[in-house]
């Protein structure tokens, strides 16, 4: 199963959600600081892409991180997506809170140099991203999926604890210099 078939099963809403993470995550590996390897970019871009395909109807069981990464397992993709999958935007945090086994995450983990900062970059993408595609702040993001899922929903609780966390990774490849949105480009350097 290819990458769109996969993304024509979620929602539009979703679906919208996933395509932008994807191209923000190809812009900043192109323009933003990282030290990720050439080798492993698609692999990125892929992960961003399907970083939510866990609310698949054909593979949702519960906890779109896990569901995700072992339906990609299971079509073949790479280790490094599956990893990227499991693992972003504090996935390790809600396991917690809904009381799933760390090594049901750890399961999924590779032993790849750079892993932590692909990681970084699909959380970094996914933070700024609404859950209909535009580009967004950090805070409003965060403020948006506590009052989406509520308070006491294992989401909620969880970006509550981990609020502080969240808003450094969100802020990880931000660019240094204040930026202003554009039409062609979410953002370009503000002029000085």
């Amino acid at each position: 199963m290819d990458i769109s078939t996969l993304l024509d099963q979620l929602p539009e809403s979703r679906r919208a959600h996933s395509i932008a993470v994807g191209e923000r995550v190809r812009r900043a590996l192109t323009h933003a600081p990282h030290s990720i390897a050439p080798e492993h970019h698609e692999h990125v871009v892929t992960a961003a892409l399907l970083h939510d395909v866990g609310y698949a109807p054909s593979l949702a069981h519960g906890f779109h991180p896990l569901d995700g990464a072992l339906g990609l397992q299971v079509l073949g993709f790479d280790p490094i997506v599956c990893d990227l999958v499991a693992h972003h935007t504090g996935a390790e945090w809600e396991a917690e809170e809904r009381g799933i086994p760390a090594d049901a995450l750890a399961s999924y983990a590779c032993d790849v140099d750079g892993i932590e900062e692909m990681r970084a970059l699909v959380s970094w993408a996914d933070l700024h991203t609404s859950p209909t595609g535009e580009a967004i702040e950090v805070e409003e993001r965060l403020d948006d999926i506590v009052s989406r899922y509520g308070a006491d929903h294992p989401v909620g609780r969880s970006v509550t604890a981990h609020r502080l966390a969240l808003l450094a990774l969100g802020s990880r490849f931000d660019p240094p210099h204040p930026y202003v949105h554009d039409e062609r480009d979410e953002y370009v350097e503000a002029p000085r």
